[in-house]
């Protein structure tokens, strides 16, 4: 089995497909984000929003996993701020 840790992995044609939806593509169950649009969004990152105020990603380039529970139902597509606010942080907090 062939296993790969970032987006560089993919080939020319699925990048291809999944930039044609957004800037995340789909697969296993999760998002993967494939341009950076926002200071948290970095390709090659991939993981889940849920509606009821769940956000779980793993970012294989920074080492990172974060989640985070609260019980505020999604209203909307946009993410929330507390969500932008939580990963803005974790990005922030990284040490180089």
């Amino acid at each position: 089995m062939h296993r790969t840790s970032n987006i560089g992995g993919l080939s020319t044609a699925r990048l291809k497909r999944m930039r044609d939806v957004d800037n995340r593509g789909w697969g296993f169950g999760v998002s993967v984000f494939v341009r950076r649009d926002h200071l948290c969004n970095i390709p090659g990152r991939y993981g889940w929003e849920g509606g009821f105020g769940t956000s779980w990603y793993s970012d294989p380039s920074e080492n990172l996993t974060g989640i985070l529970l609260t019980q505020h139902l999604m209203d909307s597509p946009q993410m929330p701020p507390v969500m932008a606010d939580f990963w803005t942080l974790a990005y922030q907090a990284i040490d180089d």
